[in-house]
């Protein structure tokens, strides 16, 4: 009886191109819309938010936000006690930290998402790996910070809240990028894009 012999060969590089092909075409397809996961950074943010706004700005990477001025500190403590830095009626922190009144627009691959609360900040753009956070100066002023809010209390500060606008301050940024912000955003739209923990 004639020996027979049967041979089966694996092409390791053809099978990883041939299984490849579904996962980067969903992920090419997926990465072209990226709205189904933007509840789920919202969410990602204002937990973010919530917790900037605990630790008055501190962040693992980034300094708490400036200390008020003495005259400042002292009208407020008595016009608004307990209230924290950036917390003068609650409203910003509320809109910031996912409770309501926050603005937002969502795009296919863009969110953006802020306060309507009018609030002006000297600083320029936080910029951490795609994440941008970017604010109007608050002022043109020259003097220090601690001379600018006690210009602007306790008179001067009445005096710029009846004109309707709002007195400037020292760089206090209420939506600040952090490393920690930056990796789990990362991490949430790279498992979106390989298609992990989908229905």
């Amino acid at each position: 009886m004639p020996e027979m012999s049967a041979t089966l060969e694996l092409d390791g590089e053809a099978l990883r191109r041939v299984a490849l092909r579904p996962v980067l075409r969903g992920m090419r397809d997926r990465g072209r819309d990226f709205r189904p996961c933007y509840n789920r950074a919202l969410n990602v943010i204002f937990a973010h938010e919530a917790q900037l706004f605990r630790q008055e700005g501190e962040t693992l990477d980034k300094q708490r936000w400036a200390e008020l001025a003495p005259v400042y500190k002292t009208w407020k403590g008595k016009a608004y006690p307990g209230r924290k830095i950036l917390e003068l009626t609650g409203k910003l922190v509320r809109q910031l930290s996912g409770e309501g009144g926050h603005y937002e627009r969502r795009m296919k691959t863009k969110l953006v998402m802020g306060s309507n609360y009018p609030i002006k900040w000297r600083g320029g753009t936080d910029d951490l790996g795609g994440l941008h956070m970017s604010g109007r100066a608050g002022s043109n002023d020259t003097r220090s910070a601690v001379a600018i809010e006690q210009a602007a209390s306790p008179g001067g500060f009445r005096g710029w809240m009846a004109k309707g606008s709002v007195a400037p301050m020292p760089a206090r940024p209420p939506i600040r990028t952090s490393e920690g912000l930056a990796i789990e955003l990362t991490d949430l739209f790279a498992d979106y894009l390989m298609g992990v923990g989908e229905d």
